[in-house]
């Protein structure tokens, strides 16, 4: 049975002289498998938003069999998400379908079972890892359980036995007769499709079986560049160099530490142990041949909150060398390059460098803000005090080594380049830059196999030429590519392999101390580096970051140990709240504001809200309302023949005025102590369902109370999305020099402004990819 028919459409962006799409023909069977192929920029995902109806297409049509539901997994998981905590965004489409609260709750689970996010559940969706993200929007599309599922990039971002999972659900949903569409540059993925579309410029340039496309040589290699990859990654890994007359000393460690990666924890803590006393005893007796290091952890712990992410880790990074850090979605790779790039502050420990190494982070739509690809990748340089033709040579050869072309890409505005584009052009970005220490966070997902390629020999001629590289991926043959790979695991470091023969491969690499005398706990890795003098810290940014972090996390967050206030059904807790504020503010009488404050305070108490938090938050409230008193001292008519305590002009002072004051004053603090209170003990979801439970008599009288409960959901949703973009924009500025120099009230005002345009433009973007998202969830 066909369930999709693409008849001959073409489409072609604003302002743009070629068609993204041209001339599209082909149709999809019941329960078929269809991987959707090309190089970045050829008009897959512009494909794909057209197949989903998000597009509009110029010319041709797109046809769906009657009843067939189609939905898309956006490139950009952050832009799917709409609910601002884990299961109530998945639960958000099944309960557009109208189902029972058993059947979306079931589905609910089903779907975060699947692609293994069930754990998190209950987690605020901006404490997720991008490729938790991935997994997040994904399990919001299948809870729907559409007849056509359409993923573009959706698997890009996570581990390998993440993708096998997935992998195997779409296997099953295909045999349940459902249909999928992949878009994807992955071999191994294409390798699960029955049949493959490959797209060059717009137009589909192979429509078979993925058995005939892999047969057809010359067509596979110029779409996928597989071969291209294999070879420039044979050619460009390094042979292991005999690096110091330590290497003989050491190859007993090195040989006893190799098995610990394939023994169990119990016999690896053993290896582990052997192999550190022996290479440490090496490197004692051969200091003279110690390498220098350019990046240095030292006992280095970090925590989100209560979450302990690194306890205790330390590594270093020898001077021109290549290293992968690789570990499952969510491990803490970014994390620990967001430390080492000074945009998080560790807990406790040292993080050493002589230089500030800069960071191309894993969100490549973040990490642009220039409106011209020319100009973002000058802004780092620019900053930096380069100037004129030196800035121009600059960022020409900056683009061009990241495969974006300065002829071809100079003059394109950001906005509409491709994923894979952008990725290109935030690598750009950060090498023009020509910092000593580079780091690179997922440099390679979501590109097409000719420039992962590129990217790839880019990262092994920057370590040639004497910078530091150090990259996080879930590509094996990447890893492998690398001089060291570094794994991170429950929080700990593995040094897994290494082709420096002084290494120790398969050692953990944590050991050491938070005290003063740690430094005498670094294993044997540590003790064959000449560590950096300089420690280097946060940057100035840090703190802000921080905070607006914790603010954005802390929406939709369950207080622990909440109290009696907390444990109320939310519907209760409005009532309370409401009953309590209102009765608050319209009170009048001396007593009853007494009384009334005495009841906001048993309230406070019954939610547990902070004591001295609670009375710091009162006390900051208090010269703002004794400002008020003044307009109400001078505007507030004395009663007739009371006694005038004090006149000047307009300005009089008398018993009843007094009396206002002091009940304008208690009565606030009430409301005051109140709003603290319900926040404090109401997550957003408690908020939303209690608005559902009030006003649900409304939907008798038709009024449309879900769109009511609906745009209060999307509030929630926007104010952490709005200071999570807050933070990626100044994450970018930070890495590439902007927002240093400002000293001052002033300074720090003027250093703002660079934030509002481009805040502004991410919001515009952001709302209407929220509009996207919606329609996908089958709200309407």
């Amino acid at each position: 049975m066909r369930v999709l028919s693409v008849d001959h459409v073409s489409y072609t962006y604003p302002q743009q002289n070629m068609p993204a799409v041209n001339d599209v023909d082909f149709s999809l069977e019941r329960g078929s498998y269809t991987a959707i192929v090309g190089l970045n920029g050829s008009g897959k995902s512009t494909l794909a938003r057209i197949l989903c109806g998000l597009l509009d297409a110029e010319c041709g049509e797109v046809s769906y069999a009657s009843g067939v539901r189609s939905a898309l997994v956006f490139q950009s998981p952050k832009d799917q998400i709409i609910c601002s905590v884990v299961f109530r965004d998945t639960a958000f489409g099944p309960q557009n379908l109208a189902l029972s609260p058993d059947e979306v709750e079931l589905r609910t689970i089903e779907s975060l079972t699947v692609v293994g996010l069930l754990h998190k559940a209950a987690s605020p969706s901006v404490t997720l890892s991008l490729g938790q993200t991935q997994k997040e929007a994904l399990a919001g599309i299948i809870a729907i359980d559409p007849d056509v599922i359409i993923l573009d990039e959706a698997l890009s971002m996570l581990d390998p036995d993440s993708k096998n999972d997935i992998f195997a659900f779409l296997s099953y949903w295909v045999r349940k007769g459902r249909t999928v569409v992949h878009i994807t540059h992955d071999t191994d993925a294409i390798r699960k499709a029955q049949d493959v579309i490959a797209m060059e410029k717009g137009k589909i340039v192979y429509s078979g079986t993925t058995d005939d496309f892999f047969t057809d040589t010359e067509l596979c290699e110029r779409i996928t560049g597989d071969g291209l990859v294999r070879s420039v990654l044979k050619k460009n890994n390094k042979k292991p160099t005999d690096l110091s007359a330590a290497s003989n000393s050491l190859k007993a460690g090195t040989e006893t530490c190799a098995a610990a990666v394939h023994t169990s924890p119990a016999n690896a803590t053993s290896i582990q142990t052997a192999a550190q006393e022996t290479g440490t005893k090496a490197c004692t007796a051969d200091a003279a041949a110690k390498a220098e290091a350019a990046l240095a952890f030292c006992n280095v712990g970090f925590s989100y909150g209560e979450n302990v992410i690194f306890n205790n880790i330390n590594f270093s990074l020898t001077k021109g060398t290549l290293t992968a850090l690789t570990g499952v979605s969510g491990s803490g790779k970014s994390t620990l390059l967001e430390m080492a790039a000074g945009l998080l502050a560790p807990s406790y420990g040292e993080i050493r460098s002589d230089s500030r190494p800069a960071l191309c982070r894993q969100n490549s739509d973040a990490a642009l803000f220039e409106r011209f690809a020319a100009d973002d990748v000058a802004f780092g340089p620019g900053n930096r005090g380069v100037r004129g033709k030196a800035l121009v040579s600059l960022v020409k050869r900056s683009m061009d080594e990241a495969g974006i072309p300065y002829a071809e890409y100079a003059e394109r505005q950001t906005a509409e380049l491709s994923g894979g584009e952008k990725r290109r052009l935030a690598v750009a970005g950060i090498i023009a830059l020509d910092a000593p220490v580079l780091l690179f966070d997922e440099p390679t997902a979501g590109l097409d196999g000719p420039s992962r390629a590129k990217t790839m020999a880019l990262l092994r001629s920057l370590a040639a030429s004497g910078h530091t590289v150090l990259f996080s991926t879930h590509r094996p043959d990447e890893a492998d590519f690398a001089d060291e790979e570094i794994s991170v695991r429950d929080g700990n470091l593995f040094l897994v392999r290494s082709n420096a023969a002084s290494s120790n491969g398969g050692k953990i690499i944590k050991k050491g101390k938070s005290d003063a005398d740690g430094a005498a706990g670094f294993d044997a890795q540590m003790k064959r580096h000449t560590l950096p003098d300089t420690v280097q810290m946060p940057l100035e940014g840090a703190k802000l970051l921080n905070s607006i972090r914790a603010a954005s996390a802390n929406t939709g967050n369950v207080k622990k140990n909440g109290g009696i206030a907390a444990k109320l059904p939310p519907a209760v807790k409005f009532i309370v709240f409401i009953a309590l504020f209102a009765a608050s503010l319209a009170v009048r009488p001396l007593s009853l504001c007494a009384c009334m404050f005495l009841l906001s305070l048993i309230y406070a108490f019954s939610a547990k809200y902070p004591k001295r938090r609670l009375f710091l938050s009162l006390v900051k409230t208090v010269p703002l309302l004794l400002f008020f008193c003044i307009f109400q001292m001078i505007f507030y008519p004395p009663l007739e023949g009371e006694r005038i305590f004090l006149a000047y002009r307009y300005f009089t002072v008398t018993p009843s005025k007094l009396l206002l004051c002091l009940t304008t004053l208690i009565r606030t603090e009430g409301a005051i102590a109140c709003i603290l209170s319900f926040s404090y003990t109401t997550p957003e979801y408690d908020i939303v369902d209690g608005l559902s439970v009030l006003l649900k008599p409304l939907a008798v009288f038709h009024i449309p109370v879900r769109y009511v409960i609906i745009i209060t959901e999307i509030v929630f949703r926007f104010m952490p999305l709005l200071l999570d973009e807050a933070s990626e924009i100044i994450k970018t500025q930070l890495i590439r020099g902007g927002l240093r120099d400002a000293k001052g009230f002033f300074g720090r005002v003027r250093s703002l402004i660079p934030l509002f345009v481009p805040l502004v433009m991410q919001t515009i973007r952001r709302s209407e990819a929220l509009a996207d998202a919606l329609t996908e969830r089958c709200f309407s």
